[in-house]
């Protein structure tokens, strides 16, 4: 009988953090379409520059961009019951969480994978170290599950996402993430 009753207690534990808001997500941010293509025209320029150039980038203009430019809706006889909201950010020390917020039957839930940024041929890539359902840590064994569970909702921003790969070097920080571009040195 006791262990039941733990097993129990520990399962409805489980339950209550999977459904709770990860600390410090961002609140949600209007569409901003001009903001956004000025977001990533500045981005796009800073990589095609002939001399070396550093963006910083917060938080809220990469919610904001990706606010504006993704749209996920859900397909399927799920889409009745499912709706994904919004893909969101959330940068920490040296990692970022994306995060994808959904609502099962009237109820919001949140995805989300930590990404540390890694040099690879003479770029930037990302690597997986840790998944969340809401605040409950996922085992890590399924990390690649969960990678696939949220791509399709990130694919919108995938050619953006590349200029991550083109920087020389990435750097992210709770207030900021910095991005180093060695420019693209012309010969005349």
């Amino acid at each position: 009988m006791i262990v039941e009753v733990i097993v129990l207690a520990a399962l409805t534990a489980a339950f209550i953090q999977a459904w709770r808001k990860p600390e410090g997500a961002p609140a949600p941010v209007a569409a901003g379409k001009t903001a956004a293509e000025q977001f990533i025209l500045t981005m796009h320029a800073a990589e095609q520059s002939p001399f070396p150039r550093q963006v910083e980038v917060t938080e809220a203009q990469v919610n904001q961009y990706l606010t504006s430019t993704i749209k996920v809706q859900t397909a399927g006889f799920l889409a009745d019951y499912v709706s994904c909201d919004r893909v969101f950010v959330m940068f920490g020390s040296g990692s970022f969480d994306a995060g994808l917020q959904e609502t099962v039957l009237k109820h919001s839930f949140y995805l989300r994978v930590r990404y540390v940024v890694v040099k690879r041929n003479n770029g930037q890539n990302v690597e997986a170290v840790g998944a969340w359902l809401g605040r409950l840590p996922i085992y890590p064994l399924a990390l690649d599950i969960i990678e696939r569970a949220i791509a399709p909702a990130w694919g919108g921003a995938g050619s953006d996402l590349q200029l991550l790969a083109s920087a020389s070097q990435v750097v992210i920080t709770p207030e900021k993430a910095l991005l180093n571009f060695a420019g693209k040195h012309l010969n005349y």
